[in-house]
């Protein structure tokens, strides 16, 4: 936007004579602005509503970046409704991303991914400060397939999404899990807490 903003002004003064194109860049130019910051202010408030902040604390609130992120996927305007659905979504793959990495145990990954794997039908597996989270995905992935047209692209790239959720529970990170470094990492912790 600031480089877009940039042209228009440098377009502006080197270009006198096509004045109604310079005004129609300008409109353009301002509509898209007020677009994209009608949908991040849905998506901030969708996510503030979640109150995921409170709920899981080590969560880190990404909503900007990822919206700036999706925004290269889906330059055009009429993808609006996609914009919001795949930020939203980033942000819910985002969410079990920073439970796998900074918080859970490898223990409760694996039930965290049997859980996913499940179809959200295990709700007692998952652990108590997760349960929240786990509680909220099939209601949110209801509300993303009401929002979305029956057919199109749209409903493919939120498929994509859902599968890549899914995906990311059994990514080789967690793969990796299963074996030997499962029996290490044990075995060290084992080490750590017993008196020597």
């Amino acid at each position: 936007m600031v480089e877009a903003r940039r042209y228009l002004l440098d377009f502006e003064e080197e270009i006198s004579i096509y004045e109604s194109l310079v005004t129609l860049a300008k409109v353009h130019f301002n509509y898209l602005q007020l677009l994209q910051k009608e949908e991040l202010q849905i998506i901030s408030m969708w996510w503030k509503d979640l109150e995921l902040q409170v709920k899981l604390p080590y969560v880190r609130d990404r909503v900007p970046k990822i919206y700036v992120w999706i925004l290269v996927l889906f330059l055009e305007p009429c993808y609006s409704q996609a914009i919001i659905i795949a930020t939203k979504n980033i942000l819910f793959v985002l969410v079990l991303d920073d439970t796998y990495d900074a918080y859970a145990t490898i223990e409760e990954i694996r039930l965290i991914t049997h859980a996913i794997n499940r179809y959200f039908f295990a709700m007692s597996q998952v652990p108590n400060y997760f349960k929240p989270f786990y509680a909220l995905m099939p209601n949110e992935y209801a509300e993303f397939n009401q929002q979305l047209p029956p057919q199109g692209t749209t409903k493919a790239i939120i498929e994509a999404l859902k599968k890549a959720l899914k995906g990311l529970t059994i990514a080789p990170t967690i793969k990796r899990l299963n074996g030997d470094i499962v029996e290490k990492c044990l075995h060290m912790k084992n080490f750590f807490v017993s008196p020597h």
